[in-house]
């Protein structure tokens, strides 16, 4: 009788315990809100991405996104693209087939040029482009001076003006290589910044280098006041310049 007793209290524990257990389980799986699944690949198992969030440029967050859980397009009401979780304005591209075409036939390229802008032939192989600027900024100036030689001189045009302060690699624009170097220059009141590409093309060497030519605020004393350019906006034309480098066939 006695071991009947203690058979029924061990039962009843175990009974128990899986019940106690099978809950705990339950109430885990609950707890895990699952992010939806792509139905649409076909693929009915749910998919956990971490709960974390990005900022935006215009100060809202996103989240991840299954299937691969990558952050969610920034849908910001100033024009910006998000790729690979990083976002940067997206400026429009100027109505480059408007332009005016520079083309050297002596050394095989063209590229074009604003329309408000003044160009100048200093010399043989040497054409100086000035670019309009923003008013009422410490920009004093900016242009593009255009450099064409003989291949065997290509070292020369690389080291010809500021200080070279670091290559940057290479940029390919329109089946050309160029090498990039930045370079910068000046007194105490008035800086000369510089970014030159330079590519070659059978005995050719081309170099176009674009030019912010600014003052030094604190220093450099205006009335009225002058205020910071705006970079970003100022070196979009030297983008948009660059894209139009073609060699001539």
């Amino acid at each position: 009788m006695k071991s009947a007793w203690i058979t029924t209290i061990i039962v009843l524990i175990l009974v128990v315990a899986a019940s106690g257990r099978w809950l705990w389980r339950r109430s885990v799986e609950m707890s895990a809100t699952p992010i939806p699944s792509d139905t649409s690949s076909g693929n009915d198992q749910a998919v956990f991405c971490t709960q974390d969030a990005k900022q935006c440029p215009d100060g809202s967050y996103v989240g991840r996104v299954p299937p691969t859980c990558e952050f969610e397009a920034c849908q910001a009401g100033a024009p910006y693209s998000c790729e690979g979780g990083e976002c940067a304005p997206v400026r429009a591209l100027y109505d480059t087939e408007s332009w005016q075409i520079y083309r050297d036939d002596n050394y095989g390229f063209e590229l074009k040029y604003p329309n408000d802008s003044n160009l100048n032939t200093l010399a043989d192989g040497i054409t100086r482009v000035a670019l309009l600027i923003e008013p009422g900024t410490n920009l004093i100036s900016k242009e593009l001076q255009i450099y064409a030689t003989a291949a065997t001189s290509c070292d020369r045009l690389t080291t010809k003006t500021t200080s070279v302060v670091s290559d940057t690699g290479s940029k390919v624009i329109n089946g050309a290589t160029f090498s990039k170097k930045v370079g910068i220059e000046g007194a105490m009141k008035q800086i000369y910044e510089t970014t030159q590409y330079t590519t070659t093309h059978g005995n050719s060497c081309i170099n176009l280098t674009f030019t912010l030519h600014f003052g030094n605020l604190g220093v450099y004393d205006t009335e009225p006041p002058t205020v910071p350019f705006d970079r970003t906006e100022e070196t979009w034309t030297f983008s948009q310049i660059l894209a139009t480098f073609e060699f001539l066939e």
